[in-house]
């Protein structure tokens, strides 16, 4: 989890800037008829304290390590995502084939497939819709590990510009996806709406009494109007996996040892560590799940926004400025069969940004954008 100036983020952003960032059960599958599924959805709220405003037991590298907020503690940074599990209970599916690439040529649908031998044409799409190989497929298959060696059961969707064949899975498939903000929500009969997502972080108003946790929550404003969507109670002790260190130092372009969080630590740097904990939450009566969308229920009525106005982006470390501008989400765990997953380079989302001088670009990541791999040196995507 890259941090800024010592303050840990999920996200990337270049302006040129880098802010930061279950497994899949079925990554790579796609049901060509949704009938049948049922929706699992949690509200997770990431919040993240200076490491300053934390009592620590134990040490911060055991996952057994206990984390007690200080009074008066409040977050520096802010996040929240959607996690969505959706249960298919139809058996046939289509393995969609997330290595290839399709472009066309002058008319020809040439399908490109990544190899160790870097990217190759592997063949064609004809006019039935069905992949036709060439001479470097039918003679490399060792390269090609997961294509069937039976091609003529590869069919091409045009909608998703993907190849796929018919498989029979087996019991219910699971799947997940990750929704962060800002959010799509409609009314009741389907109206889109938009407006200024925020979260709010309020503390008891007895600071003295620690039965009473402060409270996270999400608020959506459109036109003069406001409804909390979401919320969460914020517990004042953490422990095992909801805690998450990781800070980033830019100007040593490395991560802050773990040494840095334990009591009493010299500051060896200008670096701030800092801590982010998972908090989960739920749904407000004002939002209701519904199936694959979430509607906003019984509040005042809040109009589609006609313009949707540029964000300003600064580079000072706080990502609050990306929270309301449009992204595109990327399935977890998405990866070249016979390539090595690496977090660190597998997007959740990105987006991107501009005013009258500059075009920002912004990433999330599974792991932690700039670290280093453990066999030496680093892994990179590039925009």
């Amino acid at each position: 989890m890259p941090v800024l100036n010592g303050f840990p983020f999920h996200f990337l952003s270049l302006g040129l800037f880098i802010i930061a960032g279950g497994v899949n059960a079925a990554q790579a599958l796609d049901a060509p008829v949704r009938r049948d599924l049922s929706y699992s959805r949690q509200v997770i709220f990431e919040l993240t304290y200076r490491n300053r405003d934390l009592i620590w037991l134990g040490d911060p590298a055991s996952p057994t390590a206990s984390v007690y907020l200080k009074r008066n503690a409040r977050p520096i940074a802010t996040d929240l995502c959607v996690s969505t599990l959706v249960k298919d209970n139809v058996s046939s599916s289509r393995r969609y084939f997330h290595e290839a690439r399709i472009a066309t040529k002058n008319g020809v649908r040439n399908v490109y497939a990544l190899t160790s031998r870097r990217e190759k044409l592997i063949g064609t799409i004809d006019e039935k819709n069905r992949f036709s190989p060439n001479e470097f497929y039918k003679h490399n298959q060792e390269l090609l590990p997961s294509w069937p060696t039976n091609a003529s059961s590869l069919e091409y969707d045009a909608e998703k510009n993907r190849l796929f064949f018919d498989i029979d899975i087996p019991g219910p498939l699971v799947s997940e996806s990750l929704d962060f903000l800002p959010l799509e929500l409609s009314q009741i009969h389907d109206t889109p709406v938009e407006g200024q997502f925020s979260i709010d972080y309020a503390l008891s108003g007895d600071v003295s009494d620690t039965a009473k946790p402060a409270i996270v929550s999400l608020t959506l404003k459109c036109e003069g109007k406001s409804v909390t969507l979401a919320e969460a109670s914020v517990p004042w002790v953490f422990r095992g996996e909801t805690v998450q260190i990781g800070s980033f130092n830019n100007e040593a372009g490395t991560y802050v040892t773990e040494a840095a969080y334990r009591a009493g630590a010299a500051r060896i740097d200008t670096s701030e560590p800092s801590v982010t904990f998972t908090v989960p939450g739920k749904f407000c009566s004002s939002l209701r799940a519904d199936e694959a969308s979430l509607v906003l229920v019984d509040t005042p009525a809040l109009p589609k926004k006609e313009a949707t106005s540029i964000e300003r982006i600064i580079i000072d470390g706080n990502f609050d400025d990306w929270r309301n501008v449009n992204g595109v989400d990327d399935p977890r765990g998405d990866v070249v069969p016979y390539l090595e997953y690496i977090p660190d380079v597998d997007l959740l989302e990105y987006k991107v940004s501009h005013d009258d001088q500059h075009i920002y670009l912004y990433a999330r990541v599974a792991g932690k954008v700039g670290r280093s791999h453990p066999a030496g040196g680093r892994c990179y995507f590039y925009a």
